[in-house]
């Protein structure tokens, strides 16, 4: 018998039983909706994906902005909700367009996540309850959509990531490398000076006068012409895709 008829004559058998008869009308048309062939071929079909090893992942969907910095820095990313705090690090750093010359550290819930240096050492941290970044699963400490929470980069310009974990999803398909879903705006270059300098750095370049000397440096300095407005989605995957998950 094909699976088609059997699913038919199942849903049959569940409405000519008395059981069923017996429902109040109310009831009926709701149990109706669920119980037809097309809703359990659905699920025998899940249930097939899991007994061929695909294993259901969750995924964790996250915004990640620039604090203290109008219009807004921000990047929307996805990635499997068992890595560790230390490879969501390489995620940000991918996403936002950092080059990873710095410490950083998450803090959630008053608990501090980094990577331990025994050079550097932050003494208002060293009261607060320690994980280390390696060791600890974003999903030990994040399990709520909503939840927010913060990421430093570099304690010296001191660049405050606002993060929240907007959805929690499930998938059985492979998901072998972060993605970055949307974002708006250049990161700003390492070593700036923090907000303060960047901003200074967008007004001398907004002057655009040729023969203005801290500007015409300041463009040395980096490099070429800096476009704060720039954000590129496609190369950005193409970056994250460097970065793969087990």
């Amino acid at each position: 018998m094909k699976t088609d008829e059997l699913l038919t004559h199942i849903v049959e058998a569940i409405q000519q039983s008395n059981a069923y008869k017996q429902l109040p009308a109310e009831y009926k048309q709701p149990l109706d909706e669920i119980v037809n062939k097309d809703y359990l071929a659905s699920i025998i079909a899940e249930k097939k994906k899991t007994k061929r090893g695909q294993k259901k992942k969750t995924l964790y969907q996250f915004k990640i902005a620039l604090k203290d910095i109008r219009p807004p820095i921000w990047r929307r990313v996805v990635v499997p909700s068992h890595i560790t705090f230390a490879q969501f690090h390489k995620v940000i750093q991918a996403a936002m367009g950092w080059m990873d010359y710095h410490l950083y550290e998450f803090e959630v819930d008053n608990i501090l996540i980094d990577v331990p240096d025994e050079e550097y050492e932050l003494p208002y941290g060293r009261w607060q309850e320690r994980y280390h970044a390696r060791k600890v699963k974003l999903e030990q400490l994040l399990t709520e959509e909503g939840q927010t929470f913060t990421y430093t980069y570099d304690f010296g310009d001191h660049w405050v990531h606002a993060i929240t974990l907007e959805k929690i999803e499930e998938t059985t398909e492979p998901f072998p490398h972060p993605i970055c879903l949307k974002g708006k705006r250049a990161c700003p270059p390492e070593d700036i000076g923090g907000v303060h300098g960047y901003m200074r750095m967008i007004e001398t370049l907004e002057r655009n006068d040729p023969n203005d000397e801290e500007r015409n440096e300041l463009i040395e300095w980096y490099g070429g012409e800096f476009d704060p407005e720039y954000f590129d989605l496609e190369e950005t995957n193409e970056i994250l895709k460097s970065i793969t998950f087990r």
